[in-house]
């Protein structure tokens, strides 16, 4: 007879075969070193599994297990699990962080006007007026003193 498949081998170790084919299998395990080993392995380690302790599984894990084998791998998008409520508060603070930051690199002030100028510098005398250049004067400047009068 020939060796014994791995079918044979577990049904027997399953305790599954029909006696007249379970005589048969005694009969070339008597003499087959090699079929007697190999369910002496099958059998060590269906009892190591056995022995394995039972965990709880958290049900979420369980669903999701059960979407991915199936298929449906983003049905559980809408859950908020720390990492995620993490990330996602990360990102907020960085986008407010840079809108501060570009805000100020882009805030400009108004230049001063020609009446502002004269007041910061306490004189109101025409020859500190004609001191200045006119390079420095705006279009709003030549506006608001053509308005003015000044």
């Amino acid at each position: 007879m020939k060796h014994l498949t791995m079918e044979q081998i577990s049904s027997h170790v399953d305790e599954r075969l029909p006696d007249q084919d379970r005589r048969v299998l005694m009969d070339h395990v008597k003499g087959c070193t090699a079929c007697r080993s190999e369910i002496q392995r099958i059998t060590a380690l269906r009892q190591l599994i056995k022995d394995l302790p039972v965990i709880a599984i958290d049900p979420w894990f369980a669903d999701q297990m059960e979407n991915l084998a199936m298929g449906e791998e983003g049905v559980d998008r809408l859950w908020l699990g720390p990492e995620r409520v993490a990330a996602h508060a990360v990102m907020g603070l960085a986008v407010i962080v840079a809108g501060l930051l570009i805000g100020l690199l882009l805030q400009t002030e108004a230049p001063l006007t020609v009446s502002e100028r004269n007041m910061a510098l306490g004189s109101t005398d025409t020859s500190t007026q004609l001191l200045m250049s006119f390079s420095e004067l705006s279009k709003d400047d030549l506006l608001m003193a053509t308005m003015t009068g000044e």
